[in-house]
Parts: structure tokens; sequence; C-alpha cells
């Protein structure tokens, strides 16, 4: 794809002048629009472009939903949301399941693939508008955040967790080993090791088949505690968090018979950071607020009395 600023401006310039911003800046986004378009007064139109070329995964098609849930539930419903996608020549089943969640959770969707012009991006901006059935579902979401950033965070159980000189490197197998024993010897009740758990993520995809989430471990406490390990870096860690929140979001409801419903509190989403969750210099506890506002409760993972702390009911 060509370099995301330059094609973004190729597009820009087939807009009317003054009715656009090239790298819109909303702070409570992780992953901020391209472009921002507004059409006519109080309606907006954002639009992300993602570059799948190498391949898209489930990390990346879930941190791209992410992005949608995060425009809906702060910038506000009725914002128009765009995906253009650069994607691979060939995709398989599972591949074609990924593409499918964005195309149906995403107010339109453009697929670029072989030759395109700026044109046929400014269609995709312009056709069709929001997917108002979704609405309850923003809705519910936005509902929980304020609820969950309602929770004033104390700087100092946090602390430990913001600061970038904790990073060690490397963890991976050895930091779920510990993690396992830490659990094991927190708590009476068993400790399983990869657990599935059931999400919404295939219904608002309209996908070929059923998906569940795997979580690192599962405590049989009432309710249980879905555990995952988090390897904690300085840098690069947005696409993770944007996966974590996404999954946590889509285990937080079911289908009914009148749609999409939250379902009763039966997890507990932890997440144990090894190394540093420190956000950017300006704003250090940016990450502890972004998983925190989607459930996740959060414990350095060799912190006994902190992880006590924090599933205390």
């Amino acid at each position: 794809m060509r370099r995301k600023d330059a094609l973004i401006a190729e597009v820009a310039a087939l807009l009317p002048e003054g009715s656009f911003q090239e790298r819109p800046f909303y702070p409570n986004l992780l992953n901020q629009p391209s472009l921002l378009y507004i059409p006519e007064l109080g309606k907006l139109v954002t639009v992300h472009l993602y570059d799948f070329g190498d391949g898209i995964t489930w990390h990346s098609a879930l941190g791209a939903l992410e992005d949608l849930f995060e425009l809906k539930t702060t910038v506000g419903p009725f914002t128009k949301a765009v995906a253009i996608v650069k994607l691979p020549e060939d995709t398989n089943a599972e591949n074609g399941d990924m593409v499918r969640l964005l195309a149906n959770s995403f107010d339109a969707f453009l697929a670029l693939q072989g030759k395109f012009s700026p044109a046929d991006i400014l269609r995709g901006i312009l056709d069709a508008g929001v997917r108002e059935g979704m609405f309850p579902l923003w809705r519910e979401e936005a509902m929980y955040q304020r609820s969950a950033l309602s929770r004033v965070i104390d700087p100092d159980a946090y602390a430990s967790l913001v600061k970038p000189a904790l990073e060690r490197l490397p963890q991976g197998r050895n930091l779920k080993a510990r993690a396992m024993e830490l659990l094991q010897d927190t708590f009476r009740e068993p400790v399983i090791e990869g657990r599935l758990v059931d999400s919404i993520k295939s219904s608002i995809g309209h996908l070929s088949r059923t998906y569940r989430f795997k979580f690192d471990f599962m405590v049989s406490t009432h309710p249980p505690v879905l555990v995952d390990v988090l390897d904690g870096k300085r840098n690069g860690m947005r696409e993770r968090l944007r996966y974590m929140m996404a999954k946590a979001r889509l285990i937080r409801y079911r289908v009914g018979p009148d749609g999409i419903v939250p379902r009763a509190a039966d997890y507990r989403p932890l997440a144990l950071v090894g190394g540093t969750l420190s956000g950017p210099n300006h704003d250090p506890y940016r990450y502890v607020r972004a998983l925190r506002s989607v459930g996740w409760e959060i414990a350095r993972e060799e912190d006994v009395a902190g992880l006590r702390r924090v599933l205390e009911p």
C-alpha cells in the first residue's frame, strides 16, 4: 500500500476544502483514524487504513475491531466508521472470517486488492450510513466504560506497573510458569491452563463457524477468574492491548431472543503483567486505564499481596 499519509492526502484532495482533517487526534483512542471528514454540520466520518498485505491474523483483526469499539463508545455511535483494508491476494477460510468480522462490523468496508484509486476509497467513504442495529451494543459498552472509569485509580496501587525500568527481557514461557506458580500458591481453587470461553465474535461478524477465546489460565473461583499473562515492554504494546480490550468486551455479551445482551457477571478477567505497562511519557497510566475501562483487573506477576487485593469480592 502506498504510504498512508500520501494515500490519505490523495483522497483528501477529492473532498471539499475545509471539510476534513488528516490525522485527527482523539485523546481516548489508542489508535487514531487516518482521516476525519465532516460532510455536513453534525455528521462525522472517520477512516482507518489497515495494511494486512503480509497477512491478517486474529490479533490484527481484533485490534481493528477494538478501534471501532473505542470510536463508537467515545466519539459517538452516530459517527460513521470506515475501514479501508489492503489484503493479501489469497485467503483461506479462517482468514476469510477475519475479514468478514470487520466487513460486517464497520459501517463501511473497502478491501483493496490489486489496482485501486483514491476515487475507489472516496466511494467507500461516501456510500451507506451507520449500522443502527449495532447501537444497543455501543450504548451498553459506553455505559460500562463510564462506570469502570468512575472508579478512581490509586496511583500507589499501580506505581510498580508503570516504571519502564522494570522491563525484563526475555520472559516468554518462564513468565507463564511463574504465573502458574503464583496462582496456585495464592488460591486454593484449581487452576486450569488454556481455558476456552464463548464470545459474540461469531455473531456480530456472521462468521462461518463459532469461535472462542483462549485464556492462559482460569482459576475456579466464584465467579471464575480468567487470566492472561502480559509481557510488558516499553514500546510496541498497543496492538496487544487493543486485542486484549476487544477480547474482554466480546466475552461480556451473549445473543438472546432480543439480540445481543449483557451476560451475567460470570467471569473476571485478570492481566498478570511482567515487565512494564507504562504508557507514553505524558500519561504513564494510559494503558492501565485502557485495560481497566473494559473490565480487566491488573497485577504484577510476582505481587501476591496485589493479586489478593484486586481479586477481593
